[in-house]
């Protein structure tokens, strides 16, 4: 069971290490100041949010230094998933198209922030019994929001960040929890979630399906 975590985490920063490595310390660096500016985070602020010094915040968001478990740590802190910074963007965003079909659809599994991305087959045959996500590809990286989809079908880790959020039941029935509150929503209805308030999605109890919520966070 160690080896086995211990292989996942290697692969996992193999697999950040070479992202950041293909788009480049310094885009990298430039991403997540931008994120960080745009959450209205102050360099402090986020040191003590992800447990590392400012001195590395400063270094990685300068080019100088991308190591990726602080990468990974800085993601989690502003709850990112790395795609987000690592990810391959349109240097003339007039080529990003307006439109996001299904064969833009890229899966991840929603509480791994520094997961691979998940091909179709494999998606399919685990979303009954994981949490996936798919990231909007027709959002730019520098726009005020981040959006997309995620299928709910265990209880997600409670959680906070900065930003607000709403989720927007889209099928199904879910459980969400904001701050003390906890309510269960149906097709058609949603939750605000203020910056910094924690929270949770969790199947409805008795529901015989994952429900699929439509999330947008504002920066």
């Amino acid at each position: 069971m160690l080896t086995a975590i211990a292989n996942e985490f290697l692969d996992s920063e193999r697999h950040l290490r070479e992202a950041v490595q293909a788009v480049g310390a310094a885009a990298v660096g430039a991403r997540l100041r931008r994120h960080r500016e745009a959450m209205q985070l102050s360099i402090r602020r986020l040191a003590e949010l992800a447990l590392v010094s400012k001195s590395s915040i400063v270094a990685v968001e300068q080019g100088k230094s991308s190591r990726p478990a602080t990468i990974a740590k800085l993601c989690s802190a502003m709850n990112l998933h790395v795609e987000r910074i690592v990810g391959e963007a349109p240097t003339d965003q007039s080529a990003l198209s307006p439109f996001h079909l299904h064969t833009d659809d890229r899966w991840f599994v929603l509480d791994d922030l520094t997961g691979r991305e998940l091909d179709a087959p494999t998606a399919q045959s685990i979303q009954t019994q994981d949490n996936l996500m798919v990231m909007l590809r027709n959002v730019p990286p520098d726009a005020k929001f981040i959006a997309g989809t995620v299928t709910v079908a265990k209880p997600t880790e409670r959680r906070q960040h900065p930003g607000q959020e709403i989720a927007f039941v889209l099928e199904g029935e879910v459980e969400i929890s904001v701050g003390q509150e906890v309510k269960t929503l149906s097709k058609g209805e949603s939750a605000f979630i203020p910056a910094e308030t924690p929270h949770h999605y969790a199947p409805a109890h008795g529901a015989p399906q994952p429900a699929t919520l439509f999330l947008v966070r504002v920066h």
